[in-house]
């Protein structure tokens, strides 16, 4: 076994390591020299200047050598120098153990307070979310309420405006000129401006309509009057049949009379019964047509129809209340014969 060891792994040379050599005479592994000139050109020993095409391989011969030879006190010294390594490296591994027991049983802690903790979260995270949801609402709440405040900035501006505009409208010329020369907002102008503007259509509309109505109510009217001045003329021409009609009756009766007495002259054999019986009949006659003349003047008089009014007018009636009172005379007669 060879006491030479690599520089840069610091372990002995065996005979089936690759050793190599550089151009300054320094043995190294080839995989640790490798490794080595891959981050630098230079000799790990003496910083000379090198490259992997520099190196060489070096190959050992070992010659057979009796075990009598041997060094027994290297060989001690070598088992001591094992011995007290491998109690370094157990009083190592005991506290190790014990620094796995400590942190394991830190561990252990740790996972309950994490479970406490993870309680905690779950709580906390639970009363967050409340709080969120809580906080949503009075946001939805807190934009309901300028949307509320913009409405009412809004109706109250509204209402100035139809403030102004109602005293426009029942103010006199020189408070509308005081009104519109005090105001200097052009947006409150334009708004009492375009109000009048409806309002002025809406009465130029309503005084059309008022028009409309008007001619039809004239026309109407012409209607009634012309139908009025129709009903008139026809109870005229049924007054003057009426009056020409009683006429006749009066003559037939004059006539029926005098033929009744010249026959009871001639013959003085008729009985007074008869004559009675006659005059009764003629009474009935002139009552019968008496009553309803004046049931008909009656109902003229009562009825509520426009075209009727008789008390308004005094056309027409004459002739009525004189047949009337020709009749009542009549009737005294007959009653006296």
């Amino acid at each position: 076994m060879l006491n030479l060891n690599c520089v840069i792994c610091a372990e002995l040379f065996s005979q089936a390591d690759d050793v190599y050599i550089t151009t300054c005479g320094h043995m190294f592994h080839y995989v640790c020299l490798k490794q080595w000139l891959e981050r630098s050109k230079t000799c790990p020993q003496c910083r000379n200047r090198c490259s992997e095409r520099n190196i060489i391989r070096v190959y050992f011969n070992l010659a057979n050598l009796d075990v009598s030879r041997i060094d027994v006190g290297s060989l001690q010294e070598q088992l001591d120098n094992a011995n007290l390594q491998l109690k370094m490296k157990e009083k190592e591994l005991s506290k190790a153990e014990e620094q796995i027991k400590s942190s394991k049983e830190t561990q252990k802690k740790c996972m309950k307070t994490i479970a406490g903790l993870e309680k905690e979260v779950k709580s906390n995270s639970f009363i967050v979310l409340n709080y969120v949801e809580k906080i949503k609402l009075l946001q939805n709440q807190v934009k309901v309420m300028e949307s509320l405040r913009a409405e009412v900035t809004n109706l109250k501006a509204q209402i100035e405006s139809m403030n102004g505009i109602n005293t426009l409208l029942t103010s006199s010329m020189t408070e509308a000129e005081k009104l519109l020369k005090n105001e200097s907002d052009p947006k409150v102008l334009s708004v009492w401006i375009t109000t009048l503007k409806r309002e002025l259509r809406v009465c130029e509309h309503k005084k059309a309509d008022i028009r409309n109505q008007l001619k039809a109510v004239q026309n109407d009217l012409r209607r009634e009057m012309d139908l009025k001045r129709s009903q008139e003329e026809r109870i005229i021409q049924l007054e003057s049949e009426n009056y020409s009609l009683l006429e006749k009756i009066k003559t037939l009766e004059s006539n029926s009379i005098s033929r009744q007495t010249t026959a009871n002259i001639a013959s003085g054999s008729l009985n007074t019964s008869a004559i009675s019986s006659n005059a009764k009949l003629k009474e009935e006659k002139r009552y019968t047509i008496s009553p309803t003349i004046k049931e008909n003047i009656k109902k003229i008089e009562e009825s509520s129809s426009p075209y009727l009014n008789i008390k308004s007018s005094s056309v027409g009636l004459v002739p009525l209340f004189k047949r009337n009172n020709e009749n009542s005379t009549k009737l005294e007669i007959g009653s006296k014969v």
